[in-house]
């Protein structure tokens, strides 16, 4: 089962859409204010397209902790290989591992791995998890290589969804918990598509940060 199956059910985005849902605002970034406004002005002005689509509505909140206090050496590389940083909750994991067993319901842990060995999961590789792309700073939770579909995380620090946003040739998802401090949480997925004009902008945003910079150095 691909990525693309389960996404059957598009709702209608909100008038008054907070682009702030599709990354952790609270988490530092190098270029933190110039790509919170670049994404601000390209969903705006239609230079990346939203649209959300339902995943699984009213799960308890008790399943993510469940899979979050489950032990086990498999569970925990699991675990760890979706984490984008060390000390990352394994609660906010948690929904990831939820999406994988939706999408590929054969998925299961090699209990019988040897350490380096063999894979930590067995099904076919063509879904990678925790991925980190060559030649740039994007990390992906999950990436299904047929699909070239990424799924980043609502978690995740602005500057990743930009370096995502800026791979080519790719479909990126942001996985968004709803409704995270009720006892029955919502799992959706943002899409997001960018057109020919978001690169350059990117690059701009970026040159306006090295000039302030520069600026400021100038003056010590």
């Amino acid at each position: 089962m691909g990525i693309e199956s389960i996404l059957k059910k598009e709702l209608k985005l909100e008038d008054n859409f907070d682009y702030h849902v599709l990354y952790n605002d609270d988490r530092g970034s190098i270029h933190k204010d110039e790509y919170k406004s670049l994404i601000y002005w390209c969903i705006k002005e239609k230079v990346i397209e939203v649209k959300k689509y339902i995943i699984q509505e009213k799960i308890s909140q008790d399943i993510f902790y469940d899979i979050a206090d489950k032990k086990g050496r498999e569970q925990y590389q699991l675990k760890e290989m979706l984490k984008e940083y060390h000390q990352e909750n394994y609660y906010n994991i948690a929904p990831f591992i939820y999406l994988l067993e939706i999408v590929e319901p054969n998925y299961k842990i090699n209990s019988k791995r040897k350490e380096y060995e063999d894979p930590v999961l067995e099904f076919p590789d063509n879904i990678l998890i925790g991925h980190r792309f060559k030649g740039t700073n994007a990390f992906s939770r999950l990436y299904f290589q047929d699909d070239k579909i990424a799924i980043n995380s609502f978690n995740d620090e602005i500057e990743n969804l930009v370096d995502t946003l800026e791979i080519d040739d790719i479909m990126v998802y942001v996985l968004v918990v709803e409704n995270a401090v009720r006892s029955e949480q919502n799992i959706v997925l943002y899409k997001l598509t960018k057109n020919d004009m978001f690169n350059k902008l990117k690059d701009e945003a970026e040159h306006k940060f090295l000039e302030e910079i520069n600026k400021y150095i100038n003056k010590l």
